[in-house]
């Protein structure tokens, strides 16, 4: 089955680079082929991906705000209504759980069906995170 990590950056590039191949690591112990993509260059549609996760970081000084132009990405990714997906957000600023329930709201208004969230700030919880998410239940 094929699955994609798209991170939208901001700031933190490197390290969502890096908890998106460590969130690979954990998908791909599945069986999954998984596509890195950085949501600012990638040129293709994401209709193709069985799941998809969906990371990115807090922007604002309080949190639950994310990166501008995030909602107009997710809006022209192509038809993903029922895609099984992921959110994860980086553990930076005060309230990163504000900005992850803002991102999984952002998805939902998509027809995203989020079955699982997590902040990560180790490669180690995205590995894990990886391993455990049911990725195939209802497929």
């Amino acid at each position: 089955m094929r699955a994609a990590i798209v991170y939208y950056k901001d700031k933190h590039e490197k390290l969502l680079r890096n908890l998106s191949e460590a969130l690979a690591k954990g998908l791909e112990e599945q069986g999954l082929t998984v596509d890195i993509l950085d949501a600012k260059t990638m040129m293709s549609k994401l209709a193709v991906y069985k799941f998809i996760a969906f990371g990115t970081e807090s922007t604002g000084t309080f949190g639950g705000k994310l990166p501008e132009g995030f909602t107009e990405f997710l809006k022209s990714s192509g038809a993903m209504i029922s895609t099984r997906t992921f959110a994860f957000v980086l553990k930076k600023g005060f309230n990163p759980d504000k900005s992850l329930l803002s991102l999984m709201s952002v998805m939902e208004n998509e027809g995203l069906f989020v079955v699982s969230s997590e902040v990560f700030s180790k490669a180690d919880e995205a590995i894990k995170a990886g391993k455990a998410i049911n990725v195939k239940s209802g497929l």
